[in-house]
């Protein structure tokens, strides 16, 4: 609890990437371990959902089917490892409301009045996003995704949508650092 409480106000209040060598701790979010089981932290729906997508990301790490993509000892492929490297990902919530401007994605209620009382569902489309290292790929600052285990009160604490299900939709971002080799 201390490591992810200190993890927590770096990324927070330092502004800081997660801590690889604290692979257990999800930050603000709570512990990654155990992966599996009842995991509601203080009934927040946003931060419980988000642990629960990085545990999956933690469990694909741990049964050997992801790999580390991310610095130089993965310049020329990317190399086995069974915890999860936390910096090569940046996570953005994109339903029931999205990171850019909260406006209600497709299938959400947004009790649009037509006339003779009736409401209907609005559609605008899905909000759609640049990725977020694609002008600053060292950029520790993004107001479209966030790191693993950053306060929800700095991204989306008020995304949820009542009476959607909080069923929550997520776009998880994977940095790949590679070597173009010789180009015949």
């Amino acid at each position: 609890a201390l490591t992810e409480a200190g993890e927590c106000a770096y990324l927070s209040l330092g502004g800081g990437k997660p801590i690889d060598a604290a692979y257990f701790s999800a930050g603000c979010w709570g512990g990654i371990y155990p992966m599996v089981g009842d995991n509601m932290t203080n009934g927040d729906p946003i931060r419980t959902s988000s642990l629960d997508a990085v545990r999956m990301l933690a469990l694909g790490f741990r049964l050997g089917f992801m790999r580390k993509s991310e610095g130089t000892a993965v310049d020329c492929g990317p190399k086995r490892t069974y915890v999860l490297p936390k910096q090569q990902y940046r996570m953005q919530i994109i339903f029931p409301n999205d990171e850019t401007n909260n406006v209600p994605n497709p299938g959400v209620p947004s009790s649009v009045p037509q006339t003779g009382g009736v409401n209907v569902i609005a559609s605008p489309g899905l909000n759609s996003t640049p990725t977020p290292t694609a002008s600053n790929p060292g950029s520790t600052s993004s107001k479209c995704a966030h790191w693993i285990g950053k306060s929800p009160l700095q991204w989306g604490e008020w995304d949820g949508q009542p009476g959607s299900g909080n069923n929550f939709v997520y776009l998880v971002w994977q940095w790949s650092d590679c070597c173009m080799g010789v180009l015949g």
